[in-house]
């Protein structure tokens, strides 16, 4: 859990994890893309689904990789996120096999409604 990046509202963030380090910086132009199905065409599938947690197409996405910690680094990187830096959008998160997390990381993570991915 070291860095990840977004565009918000025209402002990029970022956050680094352990520790309490947030900055953001202003951008000029907002860039949109367009939904993958979309640029994908009409006979696309989606073959990957999240283990639980849902997508909002029309919000900010980010994403991460975390593996193997406690419920601390993950509730310091979410609510850094959501308090701190006021994101809205989707925290999309791919985390260790989900009988390897550790004590509390499931609970947490489905109440803050983190779309979330388990290994395996």
């Amino acid at each position: 859990l070291v860095a990840t990046l977004s565009l918000q509202n025209d402002v990029m963030i970022g956050v680094s994890a352990p520790g309490p380090k947030v900055s953001t910086r202003a951008l000029k132009t907002q860039t949109s893309f367009p939904p993958p199905l979309l640029a994908a065409g009409p006979n696309a599938t989606i073959i990957l689904k999240p283990t639980f947690g849902e997508h909002r197409p029309d919000k900010d996405a980010v994403f991460v990789f975390a593996e193997g910690y406690d419920l601390s680094v993950y509730a310091l990187f979410v609510m850094t996120l959501r308090k701190n830096a006021r994101f809205d959008g989707d925290i999309v998160m791919s985390v260790s096999v989900r009988e390897k997390l550790k004590s509390g990381v499931e609970d947490f993570l489905m109440k803050q409604n983190v779309v979330t991915y388990c290994l395996g």
